[in-house]
């Protein structure tokens, strides 16, 4: 099996580790049009719910709960808690955006705690 050596960090003028710089040179215009879309697109639920479920702001209980789990457990979401909250007069539509704008919310977390650690910082 052959195994890729992975060299230094590449480095900036000043001489700081250059990974972060260079992922987000790379992703950064993409990544922020897809969260713009994701929060403040058109969309069933408002984009003020939507920040709220990627951010952790305030929501009704069983919605703030529901983006919670999203956000920091989604592997133990089941049918049934989508089958409650659909009984409890939440539209398919409305979750469905809610479920994309806390994995979002998400993401960026994970995405700014990568490059942070790539760059030495230990947040």
């Amino acid at each position: 099996m052959h195994h890729r050596r992975l060299g230094r960090a590449p480095r900036s003028r000043d001489g700081a580790s250059g990974y972060a710089d260079a992922v987000t040179d790379r992703f950064a215009a993409l990544f922020a049009a897809v969260r713009g879309r994701v929060l403040e697109g058109d969309g069933h639920s408002s984009p003020s719910m939507r920040r709220a479920a990627a951010l952790g702001g305030p929501l009704p209980d069983d919605l703030a709960a529901f983006t919670a789990a999203v956000r920091e457990r989604a592997w133990a979401i089941t049918d049934d808690d989508v089958r409650r909250l659909a009984a409890a007069g939440h539209e398919d539509d409305v979750l469905f955006e809610l479920v994309v704008a806390a994995a979002i919310g998400r993401a960026s977390h994970a995405r700014d705690r990568a490059l942070a650690a790539l760059d030495g910082d230990p947040r």
